[in-house]
C-alpha cells in the first residue's frame, strides 16, 4: 500500500511539491522563532547563575537579562550606595561595542564579587590592571579562531590577547573582557558604567537595600537575582507564546494546502478506491491508505523544514554576531512532530471521505 501512496504521490509532482513547501514554510518559521526562544532562556540562565544572591544595577529602562547589557550609571552613585545599610561592597562593569566586538570592563580587584575569581581560563591569563590586553570568551576563541598572542583593533587601538576564558554559557562567552581601567582608557569614558552588583550582608538584607535603592536612584532599577529570574521568565513566555502563535497560523495556512491536495487525491482516485472496495479491501485499508499519502507529505516536509530551520537559525545568528539561536533536541524533536501531527490531522477529512465512497457508483463512474 504504501508503494502506491508513493506512486500517486509522485504522479502529481506539483501538487505534491506545493503542499510539501507549505509545511517546509511552517517548519522553518517554528524552528526559527522556537531557536531564538531557547537560546534567549540559556542565556538568562548564565547570567541569573552570575548575579545570584547579589543585587543588579541597571539604568531604567535600558537591556534586560535577555540581550545584551546598555545603559550608563554614574559610578559616583555606585560608589554612595556602598554607603547604604546592609551593603557589603559594589562592584560594576563598563561594557561597550566596538565594531562586532562586545567589550567587558571588569574591576578585577572585585572579581569574587561578580563571580568571575573561580572561572578557569582553557590558556592565558586575566590581564593586569591598565595592561592593554584582553582576555576573550569560549565563542570567540572556538568559532572566531581568536587565540592567545593574537592583536585586535578597538577603539583604534591595538590590543593584545593575554588569554581564553572557559564556556560559561552566558554573555560572557561572547565578550572581550579587559580591565575597568583600560576599558574606560579605550573609550574615553571615566565617569560611566553599564551594571553594578551589590553583595549585601545578609539574604534578608536583599529587599531592603533593593527598595532604598529604587527610591533614592529614580533613574536607575536595582532588581535581586530572584526578581531578575521573574521577569526574564515572563519576557520568555511571552516569546514562547508568539512563538506558538506563529507555529499555530503556519499550521493553518500549511493544513489547508494538505486538505485540498487529499481531497484532490480522494477525487481523482475514486475509481481505484471503489475497486478496492469491491475486491474486499475494508474501510480501514482504504482510511490507512489515504492517511499514508499525507504521512509521506508530512515526514518530508517535516525534514526539509528542520534542514531549513537550521540555515535560518544561522543566518540569524551571523546577522546578530553572536550565537544566540539555538536550534535544541527537543525543539527539533517537537517540530518534526508537529509537522507530521498537522498532516495526518489534515487528512483525516479526505481519508474519511475515501471510506464513503461508493464502489459501484465510483466504477460506473457516477
Amino acid at each position: 500500500m504504501l508503494d502506491l501512496a508513493l506512486k500517486n504521490l509522485w504522479g502529481h509532482k506539483v501538487r505534491s511539491a506545493l503542499t510539501i513547501l507549505g509545511i517546509i514554510i511552517a517548519i522553518t518559521a517554528v524552528v526559527s522563532i522556537g531557536s531564538i526562544s531557547s537560546g534567549i532562556n540559556d542565556l538568562v540562565q548564565g547570567q541569573l547563575e552570575m548575579a545570584s544572591g547579589r543585587i543588579l544595577i541597571q539604568e531604567k529602562g535600558a537591556g534586560g537579562m535577555s540581550g545584551p547589557p546598555s545603559g550608563k550609571i554614574a559610578i559616583e552613585d555606585l560608589q554612595d550606595m556602598e554607603s547604604i545599610s546592609g551593603v557589603e561592597a559594589v562592584a560594576y562593569m563598563l561594557m561597550r561595542q566596538s565594531g562586532n566586538l562586545f567589550i567587558a570592563g571588569v574591576d578585577f580587584d572585585r572579581m569574587e564579587l561578580l563571580e568571575m575569581a573561580e572561572l578557569d581560563m582553557i590558556r592565558g591569563y586575566w590581564p593586569d590592571t591598565g595592561e592593554f590586553g584582553v582576555t576573550v570568551g569560549y565563542y570567540l576563541y572556538d568559532t572566531a579562531n581568536i587565540d592567545v598572542g593574537d592583536t585586535l583593533l578597538i577603539e583604534e587601538e591595538d590590543v593584545e590577547v593575554v588569554g581564553v576564558l572557559e564556556e560559561t554559557n552566558g554573555f560572557m562567552d561572547y565578550a572581550i573582557i579587559t580591565s575597568l581601567e583600560t576599558a574606560q582608557e579605550l573609550f574615553d569614558d571615566y565617569e560611566y558604567v553599564t551594571l553594578g552588583y551589590i553583595n549585601p550582608e545578609t539574604i534578608n538584607d536583599i529587599d531592603n537595600i533593593v527598595d532604598e535603592v529604587n527610591d533614592a536612584y529614580p533613574n536607575l532599577e536595582a532588581t535581586s537575582a530572584e526578581g531578575a529570574a521573574e521577569r526574564a521568565k515572563e519576557s520568555i513566555n511571552q516569546f514562547r507564546l508568539l512563538t506558538v502563535g506563529i507555529a499555530l497560523v503556519a499550521a493553518l495556512v500549511a493544513m489547508i494546502g494538505i486538505i485540498n491536495t487529499m481531497v484532490m487525491s480522494v477525487f481523482e482516485q475514486r475509481r481505484r478506491i471503489g475497486v478496492m472496495k469491491a475486491i474486499g479491501s475494508s474501510r480501514q485499508q482504504v482510511l490507512v491508505q489515504v492517511l499514508q499519502e499525507g504521512l509521506i507529505l508530512g515526514i518530508a516536509g517535516g525534514l526539509i523544514g528542520l534542514l531549513f530551520g537550521f540555515v535560518a537559525t544561522s543566518a540569524l545568528n551571523a546577522s546578530m554576531g553572536m550565537p544566540l539561536a539555538k536550534v535544541t533536541t527537543s525543539l527539533a524533536l517537537w517540530s518534526f512532530v508537529f509537522a507530521v501531527g498537522i498532516t495526518l490531522l489534515a487528512s483525516i477529512y479526505p481519508a474519511l471521505q475515501a471510506t464513503k465512497v461508493d464502489p459501484i457508483e465510483a466504477i460506473r463512474g457516477t
